[in-house]
């Protein structure tokens, strides 16, 4: 199983399925510090020791409903809806406040330099964010910094793509509204 590194996520996944471990070690190696950051950004100081709780209930999902797994979808929106699904299960079921916390290393690749400049984006965003409905927080979190598409985190939190890009332009709206209001 040597090149996996060069192999779409999707086809790491379809080895998986198939039974081979190697896929799935790739697949944790490329997304498990994404996960873990997704997760950590979204609990409260006092609530982050639920963060790696959260971060392994999500991998075993992923384990267990892995015949599941859509191939004409794309991975990487299948395991952060996962991990979306778990948290929100969390936050219902113990009732949990759920806010934007701090920034949390995303990815080893990043210098200090870059993860300073993240860290000060991060916090300037943070006041702000609290201000906005948590839909509003969690579609633009999911867009803006996650990276996700319009589509992509429609299907994540399952409403329609033309919702989603209305839910991301009144947050980007009330979010610049607050940053000049700030200033």
């Amino acid at each position: 199983m040597a090149d996996l590194e060069n192999k779409e996520d999707e086809a790491l996944m379809e080895l998986y399925i198939k039974g081979e471990l190697v896929a799935f070690k790739e697949l944790y190696s490329r997304y498990s510090t994404r996960i873990y950051g997704f997760l950590i950004r979204r609990l409260t100081g006092r609530h982050r020791t639920q963060a790696m709780d959260l971060f392994q209930l999500t991998w075993l999902k992923l384990h267990e409903s892995r015949s599941r797994f859509d191939r004409t979808k794309k991975f990487s929106a299948w395991i952060f809806t996962i991990a979306l699904n778990s948290l929100r299960d969390l936050v219902g079921r113990k009732q949990l406040e759920v806010e934007s916390d701090q920034l949390e290393n995303q990815s080893s690749a990043l210098d200090s330099e870059e993860m300073m400049i993240q860290r000060e984006q991060w916090a300037s965003l943070q006041d702000s964010l609290d201000k906005i409905s948590s839909q509003q927080r969690e579609i633009f979190l999911l867009c803006d910094w996650e990276g996700f598409s319009s589509k992509e985190v429609a299907e994540m939190v399952k409403i329609s793509e033309g919702n989603a890009r209305q839910i991301l332009m009144r947050a980007r709206k009330n979010l610049k509204t607050l940053a000049e209001a700030s200033s």
